[in-house]
């Protein structure tokens, strides 16, 4: 299990409840997704991490070492 207050990535978002209880557990957490709309749906829905619009054909702008740990849910499928 994580450490207390581990840092979170996520390849396009929209998976609300994962993210709560991350929050609710004291973890950081970025959420990305290609669509400003998505993002919108997440901060309307109380998000608490940070989110971002990018594209990740266009490469992720994070340094190596940003996050301990990613969450993907059906990105590579499509």
């Amino acid at each position: 299990s994580p450490q207390f207050g581990a840092c979170f990535f996520s390849l396009f978002f929209k998976v609300s409840l994962f993210f709560q209880v991350l929050s609710e557990q004291g973890h950081l957490w970025t959420g990305v997704d290609v669509s400003p709309s998505m993002l919108e749906v997440a901060r309307a829905e109380g998000s608490e991490g940070e989110l971002l619009v990018v594209d990740i054909g266009e490469g992720l702008p994070f340094r190596p070492g940003s996050f301990d740990g990613a969450i993907s849910i059906s990105t590579v499928q499509w």
